[in-house]
């Protein structure tokens, strides 16, 4: 009896003794001393939980005694408490093993004890600790399993703080996938059921993450209404810290607003607490952003006041990094008020704090503002030394060379008048010789051709050679390009000599095979929509077709069409029209094709002979007479399908080409026919199921989205060829779409994707701005693109992207050549996991000037990472946010380029620091350990022999 008694009496002490603030350790510790058995472990447990925060080392022996004792007495409840707290403890030191270790092993205990229906809110609270260690692991998927399942273990009805706090961390999960709709969803179900409650600080903290979403959605008005009711929940428990940065938010958030005196006036409540809780660091940024708003309102004066009392701050601080925030903001208000050699200071001062990874872009943007600077400073002597003497140097300039323009003028007309007439003189005598000079020309480079074609190739694969070659400098390239580009043409011009030559031998046979020519045609016609945006020509198609299978040669059809579209658009002037219209009328057994354009027309003594070979017309408006080959070659291409070709023309008013073409061909009948294998399929046919529609993930919906298949992000403003490209590669990868650059920039950021297709004539922007952009920004550099340009343009495209660009595809493409093309680079950033930090620069400007983006990248995480080596609580989270990005963003980023997560990376870089440090003998290899950021020596031994194969005294006794 005395010993119940006594029992019940150390549980009274217990329990009052918990309710003493701070003497609350020192009391812990004295009933410690004298407590067994149960009242031991609850002492113990309550005493880690105490030290975990403080003491993390302390706290972990503590939970382990008291797990050790649990076992001998077993006590089912203490041990997977304990378990719970030594879990706490090995997550905030982020050993994120260890923590799901435990939590697991207190999960079992309780199974073992068939103990879970009894101890749910134990059992909950350590499922949930197993979420937390896998989120801050970036294993999503793991961590909603757990945060889910301790939902399930909980009653909302009583234990509804516990549920409110699991909802806020699904609500987190959420947050870093960009998954806002949802993060929003499960914050919301968070603060619903403690907003009337006396659990202020769960409902702040919910309030305040609903304003964040809100924020990151643009809904700004939404986002101070959560805000302000976070704040009033802060200022329920006299939360000062918890104050000031909620009247911070709602300053950044009125900026964004532009409601400037508003931000002003919370920025500043929010700068008078932390004045008051002498939070120096915390008050800089306050002050930063502070500043930033009075140079919106051209407050200049008390601008840079703040400024430089924030840089006397810093100097006490001994801190230099926040420095180049201030240095910035110097800059930046100088520059503001056009002050640029002031605005220059404050630069250099920026650039000299900076990493050397950037000098080279530092120093050139400083050379600007100083060359503006100098400019203008030119530009003030100039308009002092311009006088009336120089004003009238120059309108006796101006009006001497009218004289002589009008003089020119004048002169060339009187010329071209004469040249006229003498032309039309024999006009006659030469139609009479046309025929039998077209037949003596036809005969003569049908002949030559052939002698032609084989050098022409040989001279152009050794100069492709010679273009690709590192050795070679970019002004013999440019040269080099030229040549490659005219021996091209001569190519061109070659084929179609032997073309005309084949069909005049009647040796050229059809090879016709099933497709869908709607597609095919679209395609086509999409390869000439840059060029009538270059010469600002509408370009219009109706394509009516009833089958989407249809016999035809996709060869010949595309000489045909591409012939009567060049020729269009040759002569149209800017500001036309070209119409592109095809019917397939099933009724006449037969396929109409119309090319109609509002250019210079043609006059009627030239329509006889606008299809004989070499025939010119002499209107032509951009003085490119061709070569007379095109429309000769376009006539026999469809006599050879036993069509029709048919030409109508008004001079200043356009041409219209109607090409009448059977719609089958009977086999029995074909003129010089034969099946062959399926030219098209293989060609430019889309993939079966070509009405299925592709899975796409324009929802951003990570739980439907299929992990194993890799993402393609496609950038077309091109209805038709959009969807024919999204019907090729669907079958093979998630697709998700894009309509315009700024769309497919967001998407790019947003989703990450594996590859990314876009088209170089999106209309809405230049597609070297998007491709420019997507190279430029650290979160998307690594992608590999395919760039789809059209036959016009392709030169253009390779000189402004150079050797950037992954992959070209000339429209219109084949379809094994997209499929190959795309699984060839999808292939080559599979297997390029292993890592390339070893062979990167460092702390060489000269040496990193030409590195790329991702591995500037790479060689800024790894500084950032060895700058805070010491540092056992840097993480993923930090770096990320140090590195502007978030932290999926961070982890997919050095996923694709290195290979390693950022944890195995830190820990890579952690142990090759300790290697060198044990080489050198600067200490003892435990003390080592904590240098570089280890907390437990055993976890840094088991670590060090894991990557070199011997452990810290073996490697250290063998270097020696």
């Amino acid at each position: 009896m005395n010993s119940i008694a006594s029992f019940i009496l150390s549980l009274f002490i217990f329990f009052s003794l918990a309710c003493h603030g701070q003497h609350k350790l020192d009391s812990l510790q004295s009933v410690l001393n004298n407590a067994t058995d149960t009242l031991r472990i609850k002492v113990l447990t309550e005493l880690a939980m105490e030290y975990v925060y403080t003491n993390p080392q302390k706290s972990e022996k503590l939970a382990l005694e008291g797990v050790a004792l649990s076992k001998t007495v077993d006590y089912f409840k203490g041990a997977a408490k304990a378990y719970h707290v030594l879990s706490i403890s090995y997550d905030i030191r982020g050993d994120y093993v260890k923590a799901i270790e435990s939590a697991t092993a207190g999960v079992e205990f309780l199974q073992h004890h068939q103990a879970i229906d009894s101890e749910r809110e134990v059992y909950a609270s350590l499922l949930n600790g197993i979420g937390l260690a896998y989120y801050h692991q970036s294993k999503y998927n793991e961590a909603l399993t757990s945060f889910f399942s301790a939902l399930k273990a909980l009653d909302p009805s009583s234990q509804y703080l516990r549920v409110a706090n699991v909802y806020n961390n699904i609500g987190l999960v959420y947050h870093d996938l960009t998954q806002l709709d949802k993060a929003l969803e499960y914050y919301f179900k968070s603060f619903e059921l403690v907003k009337n409650t006396k659990h202020a600080v769960q409902a702040g903290r919910s309030a305040n993450n609903i304003g964040l979403i809100y924020n990151e959605k643009q809904d700004f008005i939404s986002a101070i209404k959560y805000y302000e009711i976070s704040l009033a929940y802060k200022r329920e428990i006299a939360d000062e810290n918890g104050i000031s940065a909620s009247y911070l938010n709602l300053g950044i958030t009125y900026k964004r607003l532009k409601d400037y005196p508003t931000a002003l006036r919370y920025l500043e409540l929010s700068e008078s607490i932390k004045l008051k809780l002498d939070d120096k660091l915390g008050l800089l940024n306050v002050q930063d952003g502070k500043t930033d708003i009075l140079i919106q309102l051209k407050r200049f004066k008390e601008a840079e006041v703040i400024a430089l009392k924030n840089l006397k701050l810093l100097d006490k601080l001994h801190t230099t990094e926040p420095k180049i925030m201030v240095y910035n903001r110097l800059y930046n208000l100088h520059e503001s008020q056009g002050n640029y050699k002031e605005a220059l200071t404050w630069y250099i001062r920026t650039t000299t704090l900076k990493d050397s990874l950037f000098t080279a872009e530092k120093n050139k943007q400083a050379l600007e503002i100083e060359t503006k600077y100098e400019t203008e400073k030119k530009e003030q002597t100039i308009r002092l030394l311009e006088g009336e003497k120089q004003i009238q140097l120059i309108w006796q300039y101006i009006l001497a060379g009218t004289a002589i323009a009008i003089g020119i003028i004048y002169l060339l007309q009187r010329s071209r008048t004469r040249k006229a007439k003498e032309l039309l003189a024999i006009q006659k005598e030469y139609n009479a010789k046309l025929k039998e000079t077209d037949l003596l020309k036809s005969r003569f480079f049908s002949n030559i051709s052939h002698e032609f074609r084989t050098p022409l190739t040989l001279i152009l694969a050794p100069i492709e050679d010679i273009i690709h070659s590192s050795a070679i400098s970019k002004a013999n390239k440019n040269d080099l390009q030229i040549v490659k580009r005219n021996a091209n043409r001569l190519l061109e011009l070659v084929n179609q000599l032997m073309d005309l030559a084949k069909l005049e031998a009647k040796k050229m046979e059809l090879h016709l095979s099933f497709g869908n020519m709607e597609a095919f045609l679209k395609i086509i016609a999409a390869s000439f929509e840059t060029l009538a945006h270059q010469k600002k020509i509408t370009f219009k198609q109706d394509l009516q077709f009833l089958h989407s299978e249809i016999k035809f040669d996709a060869d010949k059809i595309e000489k045909i069409v591409s012939n009567l579209l060049m020729n269009s658009f040759k002569f149209t002037p800017a500001g036309g029209t070209v119409i592109l219209t095809a019917i397939e009328k099933l009724n006449e057994n037969k396929i109409t094709i119309f090319v109609e354009d509002t250019g210079i027309g043609i006059p009627d003594e030239d329509k006889p002979h606008v299809f004989s070979p070499f025939h010119q017309v002499d209107e032509a408006s951009n003085g490119d007479l061709g070569t007379g080959l095109g429309l000769s070659l376009v006539k026999e291409l469809v006599k050879l399908h036993n069509g029709s070709i048919e030409l109508t023309s008004t001079v200043n008013y356009g041409t219209k080409i109607t090409v009448v073409l059977p719609l089958f061909f009977p086999e029995s009948q074909l003129p010089l026919a034969s099946i062959s294998s399926p030219a098209f399929v293989n060609k430019t046919q889309p993939t079966k199921n070509t009405n299925h529609e592709a899975e796409t993930i324009s929802d951003r919906n990570f739980e439907e989205a299929n992990a194993k298949k890799q993402t393609v992000l496609i950038v077309e403003d091109n209805p038709d060829l959009q969807k024919y490209i999204k019907s090729i590669l669907h079958n093979h990868y998630v697709i998700a779409m894009a309509n315009d650059e700024a769309e497919g920039f967001d998407l790019a950021c947003e989703l990450m994707p594996d590859l990314i297709i876009f088209d170089m004539s999106i209309s809405t922007v230049n597609g070297h701005k998007l491709f420019e952009r997507l190279k430029k920004d650290q979160r998307t550099s690594h992608i590999p693109i395919i760039v789809l340009t059209a036959k016009v343009d392709l030169q253009s495209s390779l000189n402004d992207l150079k050797s950037e660009v992954d992959a070209y595809l000339v429209k219109p493409f084949a379809v094994e050549e997209l499929l190959l093309r795309t699984s060839h680079l999808l292939n080559q950033r599979a297997n390029s996991d292993e890592p390339t930090l070893n062979v990167l620069p460092t702390n060489n400007a000269e040496a990193t000037r030409n590195v790329s983006t991702d591995n500037i990248f790479l060689l800024q995480v790894k500084e950032l990472m060895e700058a805070h080596i010491s540092d056992s609580q840097f993480g993923a989270e930090t770096i990320a946010i140090k590195m502007n990005l978030s932290t999926i963003e961070l982890i997919q980023k050095l996923k694709a380029i290195c290979g390693l997560s950022p944890v195995d990376l830190l820990s890579d870089i952690r142990l090759n620091k300790a290697a060198e440090m044990i080489i050198r003998k600067e200490n003892t290899w435990s003390e080592i350990s904590y240098r570089v950021g280890y907390n437990n020596t055993l976890h840094f031994a088991k670590d060090f022999k894991a990557k070199f194969g011997k452990s810290p005294n073996e490697f250290n006794i063998t270097t020696h």
